[in-house]
């Protein structure tokens, strides 16, 4: 049966308890400040006594590269794109929080055995074109919302997407590694 819900917000009595194992992932684009710290506490309460939460963020910005098979892809707007990102502190300070901040979070919130681990984006090449549009379209969003502390314009956006598809269509793609952590509840 599906349920939805507000990780915001208290779960329902009665889901506490109740799963072996909640996993979630690619909350970047959508949680900021001590919101993290409300949604790990209330993604734990789900847990069972032994329970496992796994729970997969990218490793910021710092960890992009973007690459082209030998065919002569061009990456010059996806470059451009994601260069642009990554100098303004506010967009930077987003998406980097869950690779400084998580661990200790997720110890907070009352998991024990914490592990962190890293995989590439990319180490199934046919999800690359598919994991870059996700990415381009949350990055967009992100951008659209905090670059410079204003709105940026959504004809920029657009045209910063149209060559950054362009250039996905030509071979390039973006490699980001994954932080994956786990943690037992008590």
């Amino acid at each position: 049966m599906l349920h939805d819900a507000n990780l915001l917000l208290d779960f329902p009595a009665e889901f506490h308890g109740t799963f072996d194992i909640v996993n979630v992932r690619l909350l970047v684009t959508t949680i900021a400040g001590d919101d993290w710290r409300l949604v790990a506490k209330n993604l734990v309460s789900l847990l069972k006594p032994g329970g496992w939460l796994q729970w997969q963020e990218p490793d910021g910005l710092r960890s992009i590269t973007i690459s082209a098979e030998d065919n002569g892809a061009r990456k010059s707007g996806l470059q451009a794109f994601i260069d642009e990102a990554s100098g303004d502190s506010a967009v930077h300070d987003r998406l980097d929080y869950p690779s400084s901040q998580l661990e200790g979070i997720l110890h907070e919130a009352g998991l024990h055995s914490v592990v962190q681990d890293v995989v590439s984006s990319d180490k199934q090449p046919y999800l690359r074109y598919n994991a870059a549009i996700v990415f381009l379209q949350d990055l967009s969003g992100i951008i659209g919302s905090t670059i410079s502390g204003e709105k940026a314009g959504q004809e920029e956006i657009h045209n910063h997407l149209r060559e950054c598809m362009d250039d996905l269509e030509s071979g390039a793609y973006q490699r980001y590694n994954l932080l994956c952590f786990t943690g037992m509840k008590v």
